[in-house]
C-alpha cells in the first residue's frame, strides 16, 4: 500500500478508518534498510469507558508519559506505547483527562483536539440514534434488530454529514 497513493488511501478510509500508514522493517520483503509500505493499526491501545474517573485516567496516562523510559524494553510491542508517536487523530476518541495529561506533556496538538472533537461529536450522534432505537419498536429477532439498526445508524450519521462507514 504506497503511502503516495492518496487516492488509495481515501477509499480505505471510506471502509476501515482504522488503518494508518505503516513502514514494516521485518519479514519478506522488508528490512530495517528497505522498509515495505504498508498499513497496520496501532497496538497495544488504552481504552477507557469515558465515566472513568478524571484522576485515574489522568493518572494512567502520566505515568505511561512519565514512565516510558522504565517499561519501553520491558515487553515486545511496548515501544508502541510511547506517548510521543502516538496518533491522536485515529478512530477512538480521546478521554478529556487524558487530553488533559497529554497537554501538560506538550504532545496534544490544536489539530488533535479539533480531530477529537469531531469524534466526540459522533460518539454523540450514534448515542442518540442507539436511545432513540431502542425506545422505539426494535426487532426481536437478531438478524432484523441488527439489519434495522445498521439502518438507523446510517441515517443518523448521513443527517449529521458523517459517514457510516460500516453498512
Amino acid at each position: 500500500m504506497p503511502h503516495s497513493d492518496a487516492d488509495g488511501w481515501a477509499r480505505v478510509a471510506k471502509v476501515a478508518p482504522y488503518y494508518t500508514r505503516h513502514k514494516s522493517t521485518c519479514g519478506i520483503s522488508a528490512s530495517k534498510e528497505a522498509p515495505l509500505e504498508s498499513s497496520g493499526y496501532p497496538y497495544p491501545i488504552f481504552v477507557v469507558q469515558a465515566n472513568q474517573p478524571d484522576d485515574v485516567v489522568y493518572g494512567i496516562a502520566k505515568a505511561m508519559d512519565d514512565g516510558y523510559d522504565a517499561y519501553k524494553d520491558a515487553v515486545p510491542g511496548a515501544s508502541g506505547l510511547n506517548p510521543k508517536t502516538q496518533n491522536f487523530q485515529w478512530v477512538l476518541p480521546v478521554h478529556p483527562a487524558a487530553v488533559k495529561a497529554f497537554k501538560a506533556a506538550k504532545i496534544w496538538k490544536e489539530a488533535d483536539e479539533t480531530y477529537n472533537q469531531k469524534l466526540l461529536a459522533r460518539q454523540k450522534v450514534l448515542a442518540e440514534a442507539w436511545a432513540a432505537f431502542n425506545t422505539a419498536s426494535a426487532p426481536d429477532e437478531k438478524a432484523a434488530f441488527q439489519k434495522a439498526w445498521m439502518a438507523t445508524r446510517k441515517a443518523a450519521l448521513e443527517k449529521a454529514g458523517m459517514d457510516a462507514i460500516f453498512e
